[in-house]
């Protein structure tokens, strides 16, 4: 369960380190002229599209993960459940870390107010997926 909560904590904190860069970046770019893309409007279209795809995506999954955690518990082999796990958690924080790297980008290509709400969804889902060493023991060890 340790090794668990390793993996997982490993890849919030990459995802976590990844969107801190991507937007320092993008605002440096910004800041300097030189990230000035002119897109038409169907290709902001298209990226609004994506982002909001992506986005939904990960609030379904992440509903859908608190889902399966009920058929986690009621499974007695500790082996399978572990691996079940750490499957489940890993798909949700890419899943995440991908919708709020789209987000990151789409606000600087864009340069639409929407963007920013569907950021704020990705960065609660990712607030709220954080690892905690207490809630996977519980989750694994229950019978």
């Amino acid at each position: 369960m340790k090794n668990t909560f390793r993996s997982l904590n490993q890849i919030y904190y990459l995802i976590y380190t990844l969107i801190i860069l991507m937007t320092i970046l993008g605002y440096f770019l910004n800041m300097n002229n030189l990230l000035s893309v002119n897109i038409g409007k169907t290709t902001e279209i298209v990226f609004l599209s994506v982002q909001v795809l992506i986005t939904v995506v990960a609030v379904v999954y992440f509903a859908y993960f608190f889902f399966e955690i009920t058929k986690i518990k009621a499974n007695t082999e500790i082996n399978k459940k572990e691996t079940y796990y750490l499957k489940l958690a890993k798909v949700r924080l890419y899943l995440i870390g991908a919708s709020l790297l789209a987000g990151v980008v789409c606000l600087y290509l864009v340069r639409s107010e929407i963007v920013l709400y569907q950021i704020a969804i990705s960065a609660v889902l990712l607030l709220l997926s954080k690892p905690n060493e207490s809630k996977i023991d519980d989750i694994l060890t229950e019978n």
